[in-house]
C-alpha cells in the first residue's frame, strides 16, 4: 500500500541521510 511506500521512502531517506554524515566524519 502507499503506507508501506512511504515508510520505504522514509527509510532510504534516514540511510542517506546518515550514511552522508558517516562518511563526512571518516
Amino acid at each position: 500500500g502507499s503506507g508501506q511506500a512511504v515508510a520505504m521512502r522514509v527509510t532510504a531517506d534516514h540511510c542517506a541521510f546518515y550514511n552522508c554524515r558517516f562518511l563526512g566524519w571518516q
